[in-house]
Protein backbone atom coordinates (compact mmCIF):
# COMPACT_ATOMS: atom_id res chain seq x y z
CA UNK A 1 0.00 0.00 0.00
CA UNK A 2 1.10 3.42 -1.20
CA UNK A 3 1.67 6.38 1.11
CA UNK A 4 -1.30 8.14 -0.46
CA UNK A 5 -3.58 5.52 0.22
CA UNK A 6 -2.29 5.26 4.19
CA UNK A 7 -3.13 9.15 4.81
CA UNK A 8 -6.55 8.16 3.15
CA UNK A 9 -7.26 5.22 5.75
CA UNK A 10 -5.65 7.85 8.27
CA UNK A 11 -9.15 10.11 8.06
CA UNK A 12 -10.64 6.46 8.94
CA UNK A 13 -8.81 5.98 11.92
CA UNK A 14 -9.52 9.63 12.78
CA UNK A 15 -13.17 10.03 12.63
CA UNK A 16 -13.45 7.30 15.75
CA UNK A 17 -11.51 9.67 17.76
CA UNK A 18 -13.38 12.24 17.01
CA UNK A 19 -16.60 11.12 18.33
CA UNK A 20 -15.16 9.50 21.57
CA UNK A 21 -13.54 12.78 22.22
CA UNK A 22 -16.92 13.93 22.30
CA UNK A 23 -18.15 11.50 25.23
CA UNK A 24 -15.34 12.09 27.18
CA UNK A 25 -16.76 13.96 30.24
CA UNK A 26 -13.42 15.74 31.27
CA UNK A 27 -13.44 17.46 27.76
CA UNK A 28 -16.15 19.82 28.62
CA UNK A 29 -14.11 22.38 29.89
CA UNK A 30 -13.51 26.23 28.66
CA UNK A 31 -10.33 26.86 27.35
CA UNK A 32 -10.70 30.34 26.71
CA UNK A 33 -8.97 30.48 23.31
CA UNK A 34 -12.07 31.58 21.19
CA UNK A 35 -14.27 30.16 23.49
CA UNK A 36 -13.70 26.79 22.69
CA UNK A 37 -14.10 24.13 24.79
CA UNK A 38 -11.07 21.45 25.05
CA UNK A 39 -13.39 19.16 23.36
CA UNK A 40 -13.99 21.63 20.39
CA UNK A 41 -10.55 22.30 20.59
CA UNK A 42 -9.51 18.79 20.13
CA UNK A 43 -11.81 18.09 17.14
CA UNK A 44 -11.11 20.98 15.54
CA UNK A 45 -7.45 20.06 15.37
CA UNK A 46 -8.18 16.83 14.71
CA UNK A 47 -10.40 17.62 11.79
CA UNK A 48 -8.02 20.21 10.64
CA UNK A 49 -4.98 17.21 10.11
CA UNK A 50 -7.90 15.02 8.34
CA UNK A 51 -8.18 17.77 6.11
CA UNK A 52 -4.80 18.45 5.65
CA UNK A 53 -4.67 14.73 4.87
CA UNK A 54 -6.78 15.05 1.75
CA UNK A 55 -4.96 17.43 0.25
CA UNK A 56 -1.70 15.85 1.00
CA UNK A 57 -2.69 12.36 -0.28
CA UNK A 58 -3.66 13.42 -3.59
CA UNK A 59 -1.21 15.62 -3.94
CA UNK A 60 1.65 12.76 -3.23
CA UNK A 61 -0.58 10.39 -5.65
CA UNK A 62 0.01 12.50 -8.45
CA UNK A 63 3.77 13.87 -7.92
CA UNK A 64 4.82 10.07 -7.33
CA UNK A 65 2.30 8.92 -10.25
CA UNK A 66 0.89 6.69 -7.69
CA UNK A 67 -2.71 6.84 -8.34
CA UNK A 68 -4.46 3.99 -7.79
CA UNK A 69 -8.34 2.41 -8.34
CA UNK A 70 -8.45 1.70 -4.62
CA UNK A 71 -7.46 5.34 -4.22
CA UNK A 72 -9.75 6.85 -6.50
CA UNK A 73 -12.42 4.57 -5.09
CA UNK A 74 -11.69 5.26 -1.12
CA UNK A 75 -10.75 8.86 -0.80
CA UNK A 76 -14.36 10.25 -1.73
CA UNK A 77 -15.59 8.27 1.02
CA UNK A 78 -13.17 9.26 3.09
CA UNK A 79 -14.06 12.63 2.40
CA UNK A 80 -17.91 12.22 3.07
CA UNK A 81 -17.11 10.78 6.21
CA UNK A 82 -15.55 12.80 7.83
CA UNK A 83 -17.65 15.81 6.72
CA UNK A 84 -20.45 14.50 7.61
CA UNK A 85 -18.96 13.66 10.75
CA UNK A 86 -17.69 17.37 11.70
CA UNK A 87 -21.12 18.67 10.45
CA UNK A 88 -23.03 16.46 12.43
CA UNK A 89 -21.19 17.56 15.27
CA UNK A 90 -21.96 21.24 14.29
CA UNK A 91 -25.53 20.25 14.35
CA UNK A 92 -24.89 19.20 18.35
CA UNK A 93 -23.59 22.03 19.30
CA UNK A 94 -26.29 24.03 16.97
CA UNK A 95 -24.21 25.33 15.42
CA UNK A 96 -25.42 24.25 11.69
CA UNK A 97 -28.49 24.04 10.37
CA UNK A 98 -30.05 20.67 9.85
CA UNK A 99 -31.13 21.70 6.15
CA UNK A 100 -27.74 21.65 4.79
CA UNK A 101 -26.66 18.64 6.36
CA UNK A 102 -30.09 17.23 4.71
CA UNK A 103 -28.50 18.62 1.59
CA UNK A 104 -25.07 17.55 2.00
CA UNK A 105 -26.05 13.89 3.12
CA UNK A 106 -28.27 13.89 -0.16
CA UNK A 107 -26.17 14.51 -2.58
CA UNK A 108 -23.21 12.29 -1.35
CA UNK A 109 -25.83 9.27 -1.14
CA UNK A 110 -27.15 10.32 -5.26
CA UNK A 111 -23.12 10.84 -6.12
CA UNK A 112 -22.29 7.53 -4.32
CA UNK A 113 -24.89 5.66 -6.03
CA UNK A 114 -23.64 6.95 -9.66
CA UNK A 115 -20.04 5.79 -8.43
CA UNK A 116 -22.11 2.28 -7.31
CA UNK A 117 -23.67 1.83 -11.04
CA UNK A 118 -20.56 2.68 -12.39
CA UNK A 119 -18.57 0.09 -10.77
CA UNK A 120 -20.96 -2.35 -12.05
CA UNK A 121 -19.51 -0.90 -15.23
CA UNK A 122 -15.71 -1.45 -14.68
CA UNK A 123 -15.80 2.34 -14.16
CA UNK A 124 -14.41 4.38 -11.40
CA UNK A 125 -15.65 7.90 -11.20
CA UNK A 126 -13.03 10.11 -9.59
CA UNK A 127 -14.20 13.66 -8.49
CA UNK A 128 -14.26 16.32 -10.47
CA UNK A 129 -12.80 20.27 -10.66
CA UNK A 130 -16.42 21.37 -9.05
CA UNK A 131 -16.19 18.70 -6.20
CA UNK A 132 -12.39 19.76 -5.24
CA UNK A 133 -14.02 23.14 -4.81
CA UNK A 134 -16.90 21.55 -3.02
CA UNK A 135 -14.94 19.98 -0.71
CA UNK A 136 -12.32 22.65 -0.30
CA UNK A 137 -15.02 25.34 1.05
CA UNK A 138 -16.41 22.70 2.93
CA UNK A 139 -13.64 22.25 5.01
CA UNK A 140 -12.92 25.67 5.35
CA UNK A 141 -16.38 26.28 5.91
CA UNK A 142 -15.85 23.55 9.02
CA UNK A 143 -13.05 25.18 10.17
CA UNK A 144 -14.99 28.32 10.40
CA UNK A 145 -17.46 26.90 12.66
CA UNK A 146 -15.23 24.34 14.77
CA UNK A 147 -13.39 27.39 15.80
CA UNK A 148 -16.06 28.76 16.58
CA UNK A 149 -15.67 32.27 14.57
CA UNK A 150 -19.37 32.66 12.91
CA UNK A 151 -19.67 34.41 16.97
CA UNK A 152 -17.35 37.34 15.43
CA UNK A 153 -18.93 37.12 11.77
CA UNK A 154 -22.87 35.81 11.53
CA UNK A 155 -22.49 37.30 7.85
CA UNK A 156 -19.24 35.52 6.63
CA UNK A 157 -20.88 32.07 8.66
CA UNK A 158 -24.21 32.93 6.21
CA UNK A 159 -21.96 33.85 2.74
CA UNK A 160 -19.86 30.36 3.58
CA UNK A 161 -23.07 28.27 4.30
CA UNK A 162 -24.46 29.65 0.87
CA UNK A 163 -21.32 28.83 -1.07
CA UNK A 164 -20.72 25.28 0.18
CA UNK A 165 -24.34 24.49 -0.07
CA UNK A 166 -24.61 25.64 -3.65
CA UNK A 167 -21.33 24.15 -4.85
CA UNK A 168 -22.51 20.92 -3.05
CA UNK A 169 -25.55 21.26 -5.21
CA UNK A 170 -23.88 22.23 -8.53
CA UNK A 171 -21.45 19.17 -8.37
CA UNK A 172 -23.76 16.80 -7.84
CA UNK A 173 -25.86 17.92 -10.62
CA UNK A 174 -22.44 17.80 -12.37
CA UNK A 175 -21.90 14.28 -11.74
CA UNK A 176 -25.42 13.25 -12.70
CA UNK A 177 -24.96 15.03 -15.51
CA UNK A 178 -21.83 13.86 -16.99
CA UNK A 179 -22.25 10.23 -16.11
CA UNK A 180 -26.68 10.35 -17.09
CA UNK A 181 -25.15 7.42 -19.60
CA UNK A 182 -24.74 4.97 -16.73
CA UNK A 183 -28.26 5.16 -15.46
CA UNK A 184 -29.72 4.72 -19.11
CA UNK A 185 -27.48 1.28 -18.95
CA UNK A 186 -28.77 -0.08 -15.97
CA UNK A 187 -32.32 0.47 -16.66
CA UNK A 188 -31.59 -1.78 -19.56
Amino acid sequence: MNLANKLTISRFIIIPIMVIVVYVNAFDQQIGFLGLSTEQFIISILFFVSAFTDYLDGYIARKTNTITVFGKFLDPIADKALVLTALTYLMYLGDMPFWVIVIIFLREFIVSGLRLVAVESKEVIAAGKLGKHKTAWTMFAIMFFLLNLQQFSLIVSQILIFIFVSLTILSGIEYLNQHKSLFKNSFK
